[in-house]
């Protein structure tokens, strides 16, 4: 069941962060903290990194646990493979269900991504090398030059100084308005990013 209470995140951010974990993996007990230019997902890394989830990503998971269902998920994300300090991987899962088809209804969810980088220039490079292939088919995308087609779900990133946030989304949940969601990740991390872009399910993608 989608649940994360405050007594667990509060469990977490005391907890000890000194376990072996691989790249990709991610749990709410094991958050990876990972060095180098390019990570080996094969290699198991020590973490020595502890998380403070009593500041920011705490206030905004606590802001949307009225709306949402939580659980922490494991799926892969091309920044996985690059310099990264700190990584939060989150599934919220809407407790309204939306209409899908002609009487099908489902339950919006979107993927999120946290990363912090330890300078600007770390953060650029994943950024810079993610838009190098980009979408399933490995699209290089320019800055602020909007694609007319891309094949990829629906995602949301907000990249600034040290950290990069990305939600994606699912095709079926068009009709859900995940716009509060995006307002209350800006209104908790800035609401002037470095670069901003939204992708809808198979493109556009619009640079802000």
């Amino acid at each position: 069941m989608y649940k994360i209470t405050i007594f667990l995140i509060c469990f977490i951010a005391f907890s000890c962060g000194n376990e072996t974990v691989s790249g990709d993996s991610i749990s709410m007990e094991d958050f990876a903290g990972e060095t180098g230019e390019l990570v080996d997902e094969n290699i198991e890394i020590l973490d020595t990194i502890r998380v403070d989830t009593s500041g920011i990503l705490n206030q905004f998971f606590s802001s949307q646990l009225e709306q949402f269902d939580t659980m922490s998920h494991s799926k892969f994300n091309p920044i996985d493979r690059f310099t990264y300090n700190q990584k939060f991987k989150i599934e919220f899962k809407s407790k309204s269900d939306v209409t899908y088809g002609k009487d099908k209804m489902v339950a919006p969810r979107a993927s999120f991504y946290y990363y912090s980088f330890a300078d600007s220039t770390k953060t650029k490079n994943a950024f810079y090398n993610w838009l190098d292939c980009f979408g399933t088919d490995c699209q290089q995308i320019k800055l602020f030059d909007d694609s007319s087609a891309i094949k990829m779900p629906p995602s949301y990133i907000a990249v600034y100084d040290t950290v990069i946030l990305v939600a994606d989304y699912r095709c079926e949940d068009a009709k859900f308005n995940w716009t509060p969601f995006q307002d209350s990740l800006k209104a908790k991390f800035g609401s002037t990013a470095r670069y901003e872009l939204n992708v809808k399910c198979g493109g556009p993608i619009k640079w802000k």
